[in-house]
């Protein structure tokens, strides 16, 4: 019984020793800035995953992919 008492005061008094040295002052971080990368593709990347996106879920070959591809970049991209 008296170790365990013992034992019990060591642990409080080294957790009052090593509390005893916070202190009051605010930490402060620096603040950045969030940059924002906003990625553009282009017309093509988007004819591609709509061409993969369509081939996939009609189970289209690739030659009937590249025909999805081929008429969506015509009528969207062709023109810029």
């Amino acid at each position: 019984m008296k170790k365990l008492i013992l034992t019990m005061a060591v642990v409080f008094a080294t957790g009052t020793m090593m509390n005893a040295t916070s202190s009051d002052e605010e930490i402060t971080t620096p603040i950045k800035e969030n940059i924002e990368i906003v990625e553009d593709f282009g017309c093509a990347r988007n004819c591609v995953d709509l061409g993969i996106t369509v081939a996939y879920h009609l189970n289209l070959t690739v030659k009937e992919y590249l025909v999805v591809y081929e008429s969506c970049y015509i009528q969207n991209c062709a023109q810029q």
